[in-house]
């Protein structure tokens, strides 16, 4: 994915947008998302993801079928992806989805992760997404109302949108309760910055890094209760989210390193953390 402006800089300027002006996407702009989404994208796990640029037909009354229980105003264009069940299929989704997202950031545009809040079926119909394919979220794209709609005021608010957790509370060093702080993460000071800076379901932040040994554990802290709809668990998409953020900073950065799911860890003493993957420094 080729991006005009520094990743850093995208993933500091967008937030969610729920509400939009009402005009079209223009041809040049739409020409370039498509010429994105063309073609199937993988995620670090290998799962490929069917990409489309949907737009509702407001001519006739389609809106409530394809609706969004009215929690975005103004566009009829929308982001869908869908992506073949397998154990690590939501990581991937989140990783290549969020690359869609920040590239649409990169051309202006607005867009918000929904993960429940719209009619799955109705757009899995509309893509035409196969049985073993499942559509695990979608995104509105289109230009920004410089005002937001009380509703969209509303729903950032309850999530406390603005709100990060601290590093103390996400990044740890050798062990879990011995804080990674800003200056000790080096040249990671800025990947993880990045990372820390990634949308979630309801900001939950899920994820967990955990440096030892020149590798970057990444851990899953799930909330009870919480992140599983149906076959589809919000909360790994989080942690491929925070998968894309860390490898696409640390390219930009030119800091080598993968990711290895080869490594073994240790079953964790922390009650609710769940290991994913590692980046591993080459």
């Amino acid at each position: 994915m080729k991006y005009n402006r520094s990743i850093t800089d995208i993933i500091k300027y967008r937030t969610s947008q729920r509400t939009y002006n009402g005009l079209a996407l223009n041809a040049k702009k739409k020409t370039s998302m498509q010429k994105v989404l063309q073609n199937s994208a993988s995620g670090p796990f290998g799962g490929k993801v069917r990409l489309s640029l949907f737009e509702q037909d407001t001519t006739v009354n389609k809106v409530q079928k394809f609706g969004t229980y009215g929690i975005i105003k103004g566009t009829n264009a929308f982001l869908v992806g869908a992506i073949k069940k397998s154990d690590r299929a939501m990581e991937d989704f989140g990783f290549v989805f969020e690359s869609i997202i920040l590239k649409a950031t990169d051309l202006d545009l607005g867009t918000c992760w929904l993960g429940g809040s719209f009619k799955r079926s109705a757009f899995a119909t509309a893509i035409d997404a196969q049985p073993d394919e499942l559509v695990p979220a979608v995104s509105p794209i289109g230009y920004i109302k410089k005002k937001r709609s009380l509703r969209d005021r509303t729903i950032r608010l309850l999530a406390s949108s603005k709100n990060r957790k601290s590093w103390p509370e996400l990044f740890y060093d050798e062990e879990f309760g011995n804080p990674l702080s800003e200056d000790s993460a080096g040249s990671y000071a800025t990947v993880l910055e990045m990372v820390r800076l990634a949308p979630s379901a309801s900001n939950k932040q899920p994820w967990r890094i955990l440096r030892s040994k020149g590798c970057y554990h990444l851990f899953l802290k799930c909330t009870k209760g919480y992140g599983g709809i149906l076959a589809v668990d919000i909360q790994r998409i989080d942690m491929g989210i925070a998968m894309c953020h860390f490898e696409l900073t640390a390219r930009e950065l030119n800091i080598p390193g993968q990711w290895d799911s080869s490594i073994s860890i240790s079953p964790m003493s922390n009650a609710g953390l769940e290991y994913i993957v590692s980046w591993r420094e080459n």
